[in-house]
């Protein structure tokens, strides 16, 4: 049976979009999909362009769809993507029921199946009066929100305080992975050794691109957001340091194997010196993404300090043992 007034039967449509959001195929994939089974089943082959029509139909509903106005909304709020002076500013909602019925009792985070998306707007301008006003009006049509989930980025904070100015039982959370992004950069921004780090990894990327040598360059850094790298960073280093020479050197093959080691000690031996500040900044992200990890599944209620310190973290460490403590 085709869909009203398309040319397409509706299975077809149905199955080039679970192919785009449920398994992450690319629209001209999905093209290539189609024409390799076009022999076993009895469908015509929709084009790229008419998939990508598809999901914009399909996203466009979901934006005007009437949501339901409710008196328990947690608002989630962020900029995603910038192009030139333009951002767009989501809203996703999830209620405080389904989180306390459907998602805490099963002991994991927020997915996106569980949100509701709210409010969609491309803004010129990011200024908090703006940002207060997009929240107004989406009050308007759900209801008012219990609590505001953001990070604290000036426009976005200021936004939200003047609406709290309003609303003065709405809670402003700031966001658990922002926020342990920040405490990462309090503790390292001034750490001279983790930002000679930071420059000596992006040097010897640039060295080791389009050389034998490029597997073992280190992770593509952030440009914005860069405490979100500490962790590939340092699991990079420390898998590089306790990785076997002879190991390496038969992975790059082809190749004399005093040329591979002495290329192997020119291009990564400063490794060698920054080993114990690696291990020191790694247990620093394994500490953050702990906590982070109970808070998204469990939430903050009066178990969630001794449930964190219940965690078998033996610091002997001075530096270590004082971040734990900030990070409580």
């Amino acid at each position: 049976m085709n869909a009203k007034g398309h040319f397409y039967k509706v299975d077809t449509v149905k199955k080039a979009l679970q192919l785009l959001i449920e398994c992450a195929t690319s629209f001209r994939g999905i093209e290539k999909t189609f024409e390799l089974f076009n022999g076993l089943e009895e469908q015509k082959t929709p084009s790229f362009t008419c998939i990508r029509k598809w999901l914009g139909r399909i996203g466009l509903y979901e934006l005007n769809r009437q949501k339901e106005y409710r008196s328990d909304w947690i608002f989630i709020i962020d900029f995603t993507l910038e192009l030139g002076k333009q951002k767009a500013l989501v809203v996703l909602g999830i209620s405080q029921q389904h989180l306390l019925e459907e998602i805490m009792p099963l002991g994991r985070g927020i997915s996106h199946q569980d949100v509701e998306l709210l409010g969609l707007e491309i803004m010129n301008s990011t200024r908090g009066e703006i940002i207060k006003e997009k929240l107004d009006e989406i009050t308007l049509r759900v209801g008012k929100p219990i609590q505001i989930v953001a990070d604290h980025s000036s426009d976005l904070a200021r936004g939200i305080k003047l609406y709290q100015q309003e609303y003065e039982d709405v809670v402003y959370t700031h966001d658990v992975t922002h926020a342990m992004a920040l405490l990462l950069k309090y503790e390292l921004n001034s750490d001279d050794k983790y930002q000679s780090f930071l420059q000596k990894c992006n040097l010897c990327r640039q060295q080791l691109q389009q050389t034998e040598l490029s597997f073992l360059s280190p992770p593509t850094q952030r440009s914005k957001c860069r405490y979100f790298n500490v962790e590939r960073l340092t699991s990079w280093g420390i898998k590089l340091l306790n990785s076997p020479a002879d190991t390496l050197v038969k992975l790059v093959g082809n190749s004399e194997d005093c040329l591979i080691n002495k290329k192997l000690m020119d291009k990564l031996g400063w490794l060698v010196d920054c080993r114990s500040e690696l291990i020191q900044w790694h247990q620093m992200t394994v500490l953050t993404r702990t906590l982070e990890t109970q808070l998204k599944k469990s939430g903050i209620n009066q178990q969630s300090l001794n449930s964190f310190q219940s965690n078998e973290f033996t610091y002997a460490d001075i530096k270590l043992l004082s971040f734990q403590q900030r990070s409580l």
